[in-house]
């Protein structure tokens, strides 16, 4: 075997043992990329939950209060409708006058 042969050989054992760390190091960095991403989803979920329960609390809160709220008025309403003294007479003569006018 001459030294241009060994020399070629060498070379090509060199290539094969970078082609295999290059191999390598690329397997590795997929998985390190697959985990990250692994990971940001996990996060991007937890804080979308977060956020989301956040908004429906928020939401909870601002029912009830419109709820309280409109309670509110409609007790004030009937309490001034309570209040109001029924004059029948009043409201008798209005009728009779509206149907005499009607007819």
């Amino acid at each position: 075997m001459s030294d241009s042969d060994q020399t070629l050989r060498q070379l090509l054992e060199v290539e094969k043992e970078a082609a295999s760390i290059v191999e390598d190091a690329q397997t590795k960095a997929n998985a390190m990329i697959a985990e990250a991403d692994r990971e940001a989803r996990l996060s991007y979920n937890d804080r979308y939950k977060d956020a989301v329960s956040a908004l429906d609390k928020e939401r909870e809160k601002a029912l009830a209060k419109l709820d309280a709220d409109y309670g509110d008025k409609l007790a004030r309403y009937r309490k001034g409708l309570d209040a109001q003294a029924l004059n029948v007479d009043a409201f008798n003569s209005i009728a009779r006058e509206s149907f005499l006018v009607a007819v």
